[in-house]
């Protein structure tokens, strides 16, 4: 089994993919283009699989609308954290570090562990 992890933009096509993998990892991940005007969302193409989302809690790029949208379509098997002090690359190291462990230990669980992520859970990470 797969498991697919999308990042800013790639996080979008990663949930247009995610039928075909055990889980996805998304990391600050768009939601919808309507900030640039283009009709394109994933809201229809979320799926109730294993999947952590990762959103920076001060994304200078998407700002708080993409994880507000995911959150709303939050489904049983969805994982969601906004970390607080990131920023839409997680260019402070320690935050970086803690976001990479976070992701391993979500990895392990899928493949070793349960069969689920933690049922519609959305927390705010202090860093």
């Amino acid at each position: 089994q797969l498991a697919i992890i999308g990042r800013s933009l790639g996080g979008a096509v990663a949930v247009k993919l995610s039928k075909l993998v055990k889980g996805v990892l998304l990391i600050s991940p768009v939601f919808d283009l309507k900030q640039w005007n283009y009709p394109f969302s994933v809201e229809k193409d979320l799926i109730d699989i294993p999947m952590l989302q990762m959103h920076a809690g001060s994304d200078e790029v998407l700002g708080l609308d993409h994880y507000a949208s995911y959150v709303r379509c939050a489904l049983k098997n969805h994982e969601i954290h906004l970390i607080k002090n990131a920023d839409h690359t997680y260019s402070d190291e320690k935050i970086r570090k803690n976001l990479g462990l976070e992701c391993q230990k979500w990895f392990i669980n899928l493949f070793h562990g349960s069969t689920h992520a933690a049922s519609n859970r959305a927390t705010q990470v202090e860093t």
